[in-house]
């Protein structure tokens, strides 16, 4: 079904003014002037004008009229079931990854956020081992680094020292015959400068029978291990001084 546009009728009638205007100036011109040039008698031309010039104003609106007909009315198909006209002109697809594009910013704007899971910290232990038997020190460093602990290394007990004034340890491992400061001499100085590592010690020595190595640790009771001991042994009693 088809239907005329409504933009065509005020079109007609605004071309057909138009070509009336044209036409009414056309036949008066040649109403006037034409006698002029083709009769001998030029004041027969004001008379002419007056009958010819209707007659050119109506030309005009017809011809004004079937112009605005053919250039301003438009024809549209009307769809029989929703009475709505009907668009002859193709439609626009719209790419594929632009739908897509679309979907999934308008699932995101309405997915709340998840909770993100907790995550799980574990708190490592801070070991301060001191040994200048610098190839040992570094193997107890590895082998406890293995066991999730964070793990400093000295080489004397000066060096040890100045470690502790400036760290916090939550255990040391200290061997006693060291040269410049020795272990037991290292243990007295580190617990006035920090009370809570007391009991925070294990020795490992070679000399566990000299008489005045065994009155330090049997006096202080203090845990230590005679080298050479087991790695696992050592791990054990690191991890029950923690514990």
């Amino acid at each position: 079904m088809t239907q005329q546009d409504s933009t065509g009728c005020w079109r007609s009638i605004a071309f057909a003014f138009a070509g009336s205007m044209i036409g009414a100036f056309i036949g008066f011109a040649i109403g006037f002037f034409g006698p002029l040039i083709f009769t001998p008698r030029a004041s027969q031309g004001p008379l002419l004008s007056i009958f010819v010039a209707p007659a050119g104003a109506l030309l005009g609106a017809l011809a004004g009229d079937f112009r605005a007909v053919l250039w301003s009315t438009k024809w549209v198909q009307i769809d029989p079931a929703t009475g709505r006209p009907q668009n002859d002109q193709k439609e626009a697809k719209t790419p594929v990854g632009t739908i897509t594009a679309r979907l999934a910013h308008a699932t995101m704007e309405t997915q709340p956020e998840r909770a993100q899971p907790p995550i799980h910290t574990l708190e490592l232990k801070a070991i301060l081992v001191v040994d200048d038997d610098k190839q040992l020190a570094s193997a107890l460093q590895w082998i406890l680094a293995d066991e999730n602990f964070l793990v400093d290394i000295a080489f004397d007990g000066e060096e040890g020292l100045l470690k502790v004034k400036v760290n916090e340890y939550d255990a040391v491992i200290c061997d006693l015959m060291m040269p410049r400061l020795r272990g037991d001499e290292f243990y007295f100085k580190a617990k006035e400068m920090r009370p809570g590592l007391a009991d925070r010690f294990i020795f490992i020595t070679g000399f566990a029978t000299d008489p005045k190595i065994n009155d330090f640790l049997n006096e202080e009771e203090v845990k230590y291990l005679v080298k050479p001991f087991p790695v696992q042994g050592l791990i054990t009693c690191v991890k029950e001084l923690l514990s």
